[in-house]
């Protein structure tokens, strides 16, 4: 066990020792308890990303536009690039476009 100092002010201290003495466990027992719990609600596991990843499984389902807004934007995004490749002197216009 590794050896911790810290500061609780004194109303923490007469409810630490009332808790012991309730409990018929040591302060050092419960404060070691209350750390487990904080820590077991604030780690990631490894494969949290996955849990999260597999919850968003069909958000959009009930969006039955889905598959033309992504076309669109595709689209605009691809004009957008050709765009910028005309300004830069890498890409000729086509034909009968600007």
């Amino acid at each position: 066990m590794i050896r911790k100092q810290f500061y609780i002010d004194e109303d923490e201290n007469q409810r630490l020792k009332a808790a012991a003495l309730a409990s018929g466990r040591s302060e050092a027992d419960l404060i070691r308890e209350g750390v487990k719990q904080v820590l077991e609600h604030t780690e990631t596991r490894d494969d949290d990303w996955k849990v999260a990843l597999r919850s968003l499984k069909g958000i959009w389902s009930d969006y039955p536009e889905l598959d033309q807004l992504m076309k669109d934007r595709r689209a605009a995004r691809g004009i957008r690039r050709d765009r910028m490749m005309r300004e830069a002197g890498t890409l000729k216009p086509a034909s009968g476009k600007r």
